[in-house]
C-alpha cells in the first residue's frame, strides 16, 4: 500500500496506527510520498518499506532535519522526486543530486510537471547537462519528462494492478487519472471511479478493469501493453 496524497499523509493524525495495521496485523508493505517537512514527528518507521519525498523548484527543504531521521532509520529506501518548472532551481536540483549521493537515497526521479509537461520537458536535458558541468554524478538520477503519452486503452489493466482509493474512499484506475483529460484537472471526478474502496476485492475476483478508451492521456501505455502480453500468455 501506497499512502500518498490528498494532502501531507504525516499530519493525519491516524497515520501510525494506520501504518501499524497494515504491517503488523494484515502483513502489508507500506510506502509513503511525503514533503518531508514532519519525517522526525512520524512514530512508526520500523512498519515502513521505502519513502519518496517529493520536491520542486519552488520548495525550500529541511535536508538536516530529514538527513538525521534517514540515518536513523536506515532500513527504509528513501528517495526524492523532483518536479521541474519551466523555471529550474539549479542551487536546489545540485543540492538534491549532491545529497543523494552522499545519503542511503536509492534515486532521484527528475520528473516533468503535468500541468506544463512540454515546458518541463525540454529542460530535463538542460538538467543533465547542468549536472554534467559540475561534475555532479547522476547515475542516481532518472529522467522522466512525461511530455509523451497514449490515448486511454479500452482494457486498461493498470487499474487492477495499482489503483488509487481517493480521499472520498472512491477507487480510481491509478495516480495519473486527474490528468488523464485535455485540458488536465487536479480532481479525482465521477466518471472516473470504477467504485468504492469496499469493493475492491469483487471488482478485483471479476477483473472488472476500467474502460479508458474515452480518455485523452494515459502515461501507463506501456504498462498495459505489458500487463496484457502476461495476461494472454497465462490464458
Amino acid at each position: 500500500v501506497t499512502i500518498t496524497g490528498g494532502g501531507e499523509p504525516l499530519l493525519y493524525p491516524g497515520l501510525n496506527d494506520f501504518v501499524k495495521v497494515l504491517n503488523r496485523e494484515l502483513d502489508i508493505r507500506v510506502g509513503i510520498v511525503t514533503n518531508g517537512t514532519l519525517l522526525n514527528k512520524f512514530e512508526n518507521w520500523k512498519d515502513v518499506v521505502w519513502c519518496r519525498i517529493s520536491s520542486g523548484d519552488y520548495r525550500e527543504m529541511d535536508w538536516d532535519g530529514m538527513s538525521k531521521v534517514m540515518l536513523q532509520e536506515h532500513h527504509v529506501d528513501w528517495a526524492f522526486s523532483y518536479v521541474l518548472s519551466r523555471n529550474p532551481n539549479w542551487k536546489s536540483i545540485a543540492y538534491m543530486v549532491s545529497f543523494a549521493n552522499a545519503c542511503q537515497v536509492t534515486h532521484v526521479r527528475m520528473v516533468g510537471n503535468l500541468l506544463d509537461a512540454g515546458s518541463a520537458s525540454s529542460n530535463m536535458g538542460m538538467v543533465k547537462a547542468f549536472l554534467s558541468r559540475q561534475q555532479i554524478d547522476d547515475s542516481k538520477v532518472i529522467y522522466q519528462d512525461r511530455a509523451n503519452y497514449v490515448r486511454g486503452q479500452n482494457k486498461c489493466l493498470i487499474s487492477l494492478l495499482k489503483p488509487v482509493v481517493g480521499a472520498d474512499g472512491g477507487l480510481y484506475p491509478c495516480c495519473g487519472t486527474q490528468y488523464a483529460k485535455n485540458p488536465p484537472g487536479l480532481d479525482y471526478t465521477e466518471d472516473m471511479r470504477m467504485g468504492w474502496v469496499e469493493d475492491i476485492k469483487i471488482i478485483w475476483d471479476a477483473q472488472q478493469y476500467f474502460d479508458g478508451s474515452q480518455r485523452d492521456k494515459c502515461y501507463y501505455g506501456l504498462y498495459n501493453e505489458i500487463l496484457l502480453g502476461m495476461r494472454q500468455r497465462m490464458t
